[in-house]
């Protein structure tokens, strides 16, 4: 088995959900994504990235019930 045929199977999910979103753009983050907001002077209420960059950080957390 090979890193490639173990993720075949979320690899191909993952991609038909992309196709089938209606949306113009797609964001697919992974554990921490840095959104970087530097070109947006007017943007309110965001920190700083590693002391001179203007965004935010996302990271997901799988919840199960």
């Amino acid at each position: 088995m090979t890193d490639s045929t173990l993720l075949e199977g979320h690899r191909e999910a993952t991609l038909n959900r992309a196709r089938r979103w209606g949306g113009d753009y797609l964001i697919a983050p992974q554990d921490t994504t840095y959104y970087n907001y530097s070109g947006h002077g007017a943007m309110e209420g965001l920190g700083r990235l590693q002391g001179k960059v203007k965004g935010l950080l996302q990271h997901n957390q799988e919840l199960r019930s």
